[in-house]
């Protein structure tokens, strides 16, 4: 459906310092520029060395826990960079991601907006489905929703890998799928 192009625009991945490292690593290999934030300034170092090879990367130390300064120094970042046409964000307060794209919304191009969640998001009281609609409200959005699941296995069941989180994002990406779980969420007894 919507693959990634050879080159596109502008990448805006938050929260791919970590356990999306190499996911990031990938996407950079696709776009001409690339925005990183991240809480610390050395998993942004360590990322900006990795990709300024493929890009032309920019990092943003930003704390998300402070919405109003997180907002107000994307947009001003954006404003000097040029906005972006493809998001990854993994945000631990769900609902930011909202806020985010209303921000970026209002550039003349569409914006492509992969949200990683967390498991939480899929439990029977989870925001998982009224995220996808708040999104699918909003024009010149694609929105993509990635829940990172578990692993259930003989003798139990685990957290996932950075290996099989990263692997699970990209194949979302990859194959367009606006709803993706990487993993398992089901049963949600035996989440670990």
């Amino acid at each position: 459906m919507l693959p990634l192009p050879q080159m596109a625009r502008h990448a805006l991945v938050i929260g791919g310092t970590g356990m999306l490292s190499a996911a990031t690593t990938e996407l950079a290999k696709h776009f001409a520029t690339a925005t990183v934030v991240a809480r610390s300034a050395r998993s942004l170092e360590a990322i900006a060395k990795r990709i300024a090879a493929f890009t032309t990367c920019h990092v943003l130390k930003q704390d998300w826990s402070d919405r109003a300064g997180f907002l107000r120094s994307i947009t001003e970042h954006l404003g000097q960079t040029g906005h972006p046409d493809f998001v990854l964000a993994w945000l631990h307060d769900e609902y930011l991601a909202v806020e985010l794209v209303e921000v970026l919304r209002y550039s003349p191009m569409d914006l492509r907006f992969v949200n990683v969640l967390s498991s939480s998001a899929a439990n029977p009281a989870g925001s998982a489905s009224e995220l996808r609609k708040k999104f699918s409200a909003l024009p010149g959005v694609v929105y993509q929703q990635v829940i990172l699941g578990f692993a259930v296995e003989a003798g139990g069941s685990r957290w996932l890998t950075h290996s099989e989180i990263c692997d699970g994002v990209l194949e979302a990406i990859n194959t367009g799928a606006t709803f993706t779980i990487v993993g398992s969420v089901h049963p949600w007894n035996r989440r670990p």
